[in-house]
C-alpha cells in the first residue's frame, strides 16, 4: 500500500504525509457512539447483498434505485468478516484510505506543488461529511475512491502517454459504472482531460486528435458497462406495467420511458417528495444548504450545516466565532482563488495543460446536481475536493506574492503539529471503536409482530421509512405505501397485498412521507382493519425531546372484498 511507500523512503515530506494520515485515520478509527440505528440506504445494500447474485429489495424484485457494484462488493467482503455491518463500515473505511494516496498521488501529478497538496488533504483529513462517509454503509466512500482512480489513471494515461494507466482507468471506471450512476459525470470528466492533457495539441481545423483511439478507449469500455445496467432498467421498467423503485419501494407507473426516467425514478411522474417545496427561494436554500456542508470540517463544525431554518445554531456564540474566523475566511480565499484562475487565464488565453482551468471545469460538471430539485449533499461530495483545491491554491498565491513561501512551508509543519494535539481531544468524546460498533435495526418489535403472526407469503404494503428494515428482518415481500390515496386500491390488488403498515413518526414528522395514505387507511376502517399498535423506543439514540426517540407503528389488515 502507498503508506508503506512512504515510510520506505522517510524525507521530510513523507513524514509529514505519515503524520497526516496518522490523525486521518484515528478521526475516521473512532466514533462517539458504541452502537448504530441502522436503516435507509444502509440496510437496503446489506439486504440486496444478502440477496446475492440476485440483487433483490422491494417485493422481492431486482433492485434498480442503485446498481449492484457495491452490494456485491459487501457480499465478497463478508465472506471475510463473516458480519454484514462490519463489512460495510471496513469497505467505507478501506475506501477512505485508499483515497487519501490516491488523492496525494492526483494532485502531486497535477500542480507539482507539496504545499498545496498538503492543505488538499488536510482539508479531506478534517472534513465531517467524509469523516461521517468512512464510518457508515454507504457506497460513497466506495464512489470517491473509484472516480479520483478513474481520473488519475486516465490522466496518467493522456498526459504521459502511458498506455497501461488505460487499462486501470478502464477497470475502475467499469466497476463504478456499475456502482453508481454517479458514473455520468465521470464521462465529461474524462473527455476533460483528454482535451486539457493531450501531449500534442488538437488540431480543429484539420479534425486532428492525437493519440485518440487510445484515449477514447476507457469511455467506450466505461460506457458499455453503464449501458449494460441501463439496458437492465429499461427491460425491468417496460415488462412491469409498476415498479417498486420510488421512495421507499413506492410503486412508479413505468411506462412511457425515455432516458431521463432511466438513469433517474425521480423523473417518473408517480415520484413525489411532499416535503420539497416548489419555488425559487426554497431552490436557492437548499443550495445554500449543500453548500454549506461543504465547508463543515473538525473541530469547528457548525450543527445541522448552514440553514437559513437552523440560525439557533449559527447564532450561538462559538458558531458566530467560527463563522467570521474560519468559514468565512476559507469562503473568500477560495473566492479570491478562482477570480485569481479566471484572470490568469483571460491574460494568458491558455487551455492545454492549464491545471487551475481544468480544475474549475471538473468542480462545474461534479456541482451540477445541484440543478436538480433532489439535490443531497453527497450528490456533490466529489465537488468537495475541488473546492478544497481552489483554498488550498489560494493560500499558496497570497503567500507567494507577499514573498512568505519560506513561512507557507513552516505553516505546514505547524499544523501538522496542531492536528496531532487534536487527536486526544478528539478521543475523549470518540472512544469507540467503529469496527466494534453495535447495529440495532428499527421497528424491531413491529418485526417481532408480523414473524410471529403473519404468514411468509403475504405481501405488506408499508409506509415509506420502513420497508427496508422490514425485509431486512422479516424477509417478508413488502412494497412501499403510495403518496396518492386515490391508488392505493388498484396497487393493492396490483401486489396482492394484505396487510398495510404505518407510523406515527412518518405520517406527522420526518417528511410526512405518504402522511396522505396513511391517513386514508387510518379513516377507512371498513376496508382496513387495525390489527396491531405497536410501540418503538429510539431514545438510546436520541434525545427524549426529539419526535425520533419514540414511534407508534400501526399494522392493519386489508379487507378483501372491498
Amino acid at each position: 500500500m502507498y503508506v508503506f511507500t512512504f515510510m520506505k523512503y522517510p524525507n521530510k515530506k513523507n513524514l509529514i504525509i505519515c503524520v497526516l494520515f496518522a490523525v486521518f485515520l484515528f478521526l475516521r478509527l473512532f466514533s462517539s457512539s458504541s452502537s448504530i440505528l441502522l436503516g435507509a440506504d444502509s440496510l437496503k445494500y446489506i439486504v440486496a447483498a444478502k440477496s446475492f447474485p440476485h440483487h433483490e429489495l422491494y417485493n422481492h424484485q431486482l433492485y434498480l434505485l442503485h446498481p449492484p457494484g457495491y452490494p456485491y462488493t459487501i457480499y465478497f467482503a463478508n465472506l471475510i468478516f463473516h458480519d454484514y455491518h462490519t463489512t460495510g463500515i471496513f469497505i467505507s473505511l478501506f475506501s477512505s484510505i485508499v483515497t487519501f494516496f490516491i488523492l496525494y498521488k492526483f494532485f502531486m501529478m497535477l500542480t507539482r506543488n507539496f504545499n498545496v497538496t498538503f492543505f488538499i488533504l488536510v482539508f479531506y483529513t478534517l472534513s465531517v461529511t467524509f469523516i461521517s462517509y468512512a464510518r457508515a454503509i454507504l457506497k460513497e466512500s466506495f464512489v470517491i475512491m473509484l472516480i479520483f482512480l478513474s481520473l488519475h489513471y486516465y490522466i496518467k494515461a493522456v498526459k504521459f502517454n502511458d498506455r497501461k494507466s488505460l487499462i486501470a482507468a478502464s477497470v475502475f471506471g467499469s466497476l463504478l459504472a456499475v456502482t453508481s450512476d454517479h458514473i455520468i459525470f465521470l464521462f465529461p470528466s474524462l473527455m476533460l482531460s483528454y482535451i486539457f492533457f493531450n501531449s500534442t495539441k488538437i488540431n480543429l481545423k484539420s479534425l486532428s486528435f492525437p493519440n485518440l483511439k487510445y484515449a477514447i478507449a476507457p469511455i467506450i469500455t466505461i460506457l458499455l458497462f453503464y449501458a449494460l445496467w441501463s439496458g437492465i432498467k429499461f427491460y425491468q421498467y417496460a415488462a412491469n406495467e409498476y415498479y417498486p423503485n420510488g421512495l421507499g419501494g413506492t410503486p412508479l407507473n413505468t411506462q412511457n420511458l425515455n432516458l431521463f426516467k432511466i438513469i433517474s425514478p425521480t423523473n417518473f411522474e408517480d415520484y413525489n417528495l411532499p416535503y420539497i417545496s416548489p419555488g425559487a427561494i426554497s431552490i436557492v436554500k437548499k443550495i445554500v444548504y449543500q453548500l454549506g456542508y461543504m465547508f463543515d470540517i473538525e473541530p469547528f463544525s457548525i450543527p445541522l450545516g448552514l440553514n437559513f431554518t437552523t440560525m439557533k445554531f449559527l447564532l450561538a456564540p462559538k458558531h458566530i466565532i467560527y463563522m467570521f474566523l474560519i468559514y468565512l475566511p476559507l469562503f473568500l480565499v477560495a473566492l479570491f482563488s478562482l477570480f485569481s484562475i479566471i484572470k490568469d487565464f483571460f491574460k494568458t488565453r491558455r487551455i492545454y495543460d492549464n491545471v487551475n482551468l481544468y480544475m474549475i471545469g471538473l468542480f462545474l460538471i461534479f456541482i451540477f446536481p445541484l440543478t436538480h430539485k433532489m439535490t443531497s449533499s453527497r450528490f456533490i461530495y466529489t465537488a468537495y475536493f475541488f473546492l478544497f483545491y481552489f483554498i488550498s491554491y489560494g493560500l499558496f498565491i497570497i503567500f507567494e506574492r507577499k514573498r512568505l513561501l519560506k513561512f507557507y512551508s513552516k505553516l505546514v509543519q505547524v499544523t501538522t503539529i496542531l492536528l496531532l494535539v487534536l487527536v486526544p481531544f478528539w478521543y475523549i468524546n470518540n472512544e469507540h471503536f467503529v469496527l466494534f460498533t453495535k447495529a440495532v435495526p428499527g421497528v424491531q418489535n413491529t418485526a417481532d409482530f408480523i414473524n410471529k403472526n403473519l404468514d411468509k407469503n403475504d405481501a405488506i404494503m408499508a409506509q415509506p421509512g420502513y420497508p427496508v428494515n422490514l425485509i431486512y428482518l422479516t424477509g417478508h415481500r413488502i412494497i412501499g405505501l403510495h403518496q396518492n390515496p386515490e391508488k392505493l386500491p388498484e396497487l393493492i390488488t396490483y401486489y396482492n397485498a394484505s396487510y398495510i403498515v404505518t407510523g406515527r413518526l412518518y405520517t406527522y414528522y420526518l417528511g410526512r412521507y405518504s402522511a396522505d395514505s396513511a391517513e386514508y387507511v387510518r379513516n377507512n376502517p371498513d376496508k382496513f382493519k387495525l390489527i396491531a399498535t405497536m410501540h418503538e423506543d429510539y431514545s438510546d439514540f436520541f434525545v427524549e425531546s426529539d419526535h425520533s426517540s419514540t414511534d407508534e407503528v400501526y399494522i392493519y389488515k386489508v379487507i378483501k372484498n372491498t
